[in-house]
């Protein structure tokens, strides 16, 4: 939360802290299946499902190290 703009709305903050909920969960259990993630967050697994493929789209979109060989 402490990253997020100073001009923001409530409902603002609270779409950002509950992806962020939703982001910790997925990495403290990356393999439970979204229906439990979504039950810990109180949220639907669709959301669930929406966060965990912008997180491998993120990842998929990073440099990979170069190999020292």
């Amino acid at each position: 939360m402490d990253s997020a703009p100073s001009a923001c709305s409530r409902q603002e903050r609270f779409l950002l802290r509950s992806e962020a909920v939703i982001r910790f969960e997925i990495d403290r259990t990356p393999l439970a299946a979204d229906r439990i993630i979504a039950h810990a967050c109180r949220t639907s697994p669709r959301k669930v499902a929406s966060v965990r493929a912008a997180l491998a789209d993120v990842g998929s979109q990073q440099p990979t190290a170069p190999s020292g060989g």
